[in-house]
């Protein structure tokens, strides 16, 4: 199951290589969409957030510009920004620039660009798109505009029916890309497929794709899927929908969660995993208010005896080597009861963000805040939160938080659309309080 099938039905697309070149793209014009009154409040629309006309899946953040993937065929009325487009977070004049020169062409089913990283100057792009030969990964050139295929790209599964081939994750260690997703294997470009089974890594100095051992084990009804991944230091923590890694012909048991070494490549169970659902995100901090290892998604307990409940929010003990909760009532519940973004801010609090309606048993809506002491909303009242799903979230150095998502109203504002910006202690006039323990008021 690739990740935007948690609240979203997807089909599959294609896959091949290519190598494109870009030019400039004209500027395109903002349109003024917040009044005074909106501004004075804590949720403000981003550049003309209501020109993005679908859904935000990724955001990420180079210096002052943020790029965007996700549904979308247009932003600001530019088709030639359809699936990635970008802006200056720090400009207030900013308008949305089409990252390429012209649009990523549809693939089969549904299209989108669903995760990004950067390496030096180049930025690394996955999901579900094609343009000519260029199809679900690719490497864009930031100083030059241009873009490569990865060799042959992913190739598909055949299990049950399911043709998924798409890229949800990429994460750097190092000059190895690790890319995962719902494919079976990657292409060199020439029809030898190597079969990594939802997970593989692209060499930058060879350029060439290699396997992690043997991929993910699963049953034989259901493709492993990558979810969720963050890199720490030469270490790889993998999230997601499979049964654990395959040494050979031996199974690391690690249900939804592993650890890969790049330094070793070896497989590391993590505790048995958990026992159901899946592992949509994965996030690590090591300063401020929240340290440490965190799983996210929609699981609800441990594989390992005895059995503790995280509804879907767990953090690692690297010393007793084992899931712990972080809060009692623990992760969140109501909605899909999922977490899909994590995120800290300068302070080392935790954002999650999702499809869910209260978190730590605080009424928020789809995002919250813990400080290591307690859960927080996002506001209050009427204005709690979002409507829709919450994918992304980046931290700003000035104390604000760009958001990304499903959404098309934000702080009971539908100017806020798909993408809008929070600014914690903005004057806030709820109608009633959030309720719910373990300090509910506005973060």
């Amino acid at each position: 199951m690739s990740k935007p099938r948690l609240t979203a039905a997807t089909t599959a697309l294609a896959v091949a290589v290519s190598t494109l070149a870009f030019t400039a793209v004209a500027t395109v014009p903002v349109t003024t969409v917040a009044n005074a009154a909106d501004l004075a409040g804590p949720w403000t629309p981003v550049v003309d957030a209501s020109a993005l006309n679908n859904k935000v899946y990724s955001m990420l953040q180079n210096g002052n510009t943020v790029y965007v993937g996700g549904m979308f065929t247009s932003a600001g009325g530019s088709a030639a920004a359809s699936y990635l487009a970008s802006f200056d977070a720090t400009n207030p004049s900013a308008t949305w620039q089409p990252v390429t020169n012209a649009a990523l062409a549809a693939g089969s089913g549904y299209t989108y660009v669903s995760s990004m990283a950067r390496t030096g100057t180049d930025l690394y792009i996955g999901g579900r798109f094609a343009q000519g030969t260029l199809n679900n990964v690719a490497k864009v050139a930031l100083g030059s505009g241009a873009a490569t295929g990865l060799d042959g790209g992913t190739v598909a599964y055949n299990v049950s029916g399911n043709t998924e081939r798409d890229v949800e994750e990429i994460a750097v260690i190092g000059n190895k890309v690790y890319v995962g997703g719902g494919f079976a294997g990657v292409s060199d470009g020439t029809g030898t497929v190597a079969d990594t089974a939802g997970i593989a890594a692209w060499d930058t100095t060879t350029t060439n794709w290699g396997a992690l051992d043997s991929g993910f084990a699963d049953d034989a009804n259901t493709a492993p899927n990558t979810n969720g991944m963050v890199a720490v230091a030469n270490d790889l923590y993998i999230g997601g929908q499979f049964l654990g890694g395959k040494d050979g012909g031996t199974t690391i048991a690690s249900k939804r969660v592993i650890a890969w070494s790049d330094a070793t490549s070896t497989w590391s169970s993590m505790n048995g995993g958990f026992g159901q659902g899946l592992v949509a995100s994965m996030a690590n901090s090591t300063t401020g208010h929240v340290q440490g290892l965190f799983a996210a998604g929609n699981f609800t307990s441990s594989d390992a005896t005895p059995t503790v409940t995280f509804n879907g929010l767990a953090k690692w003990n690297s010393v007793s080597a084992a899931w712990e909760t972080i809060s009692s009532p623990s992760g969140v519940s109501g909605g899909s009861a999922v977490i899909e973004a994590m995120a800290f801010d300068a302070a080392g609090d935790l954002y999650v963000g999702g499809n869910f309606t209260s978190a730590g048993g605080v009424s928020a809506n789809n995002i919250a805040k813990w400080d290591g002491t307690s859960w927080s909303a996002l506001t209050c009242g009427p204005i709690n939160g979002v409507n829709d799903t919450v994918r992304a979230i980046l931290p700003q150095s000035d104390g604000s938080l760009i958001i990304g998502g499903f959404f098309t109203n934000a702080g009971g504002d539908p100017l806020n659309k798909y993408v809008a910006r929070y600014t914690p202690g903005a004057t806030v006039n709820c109608a009633s309080p959030s309720t719910g323990g373990g300090g509910g008021g506005p973060a």
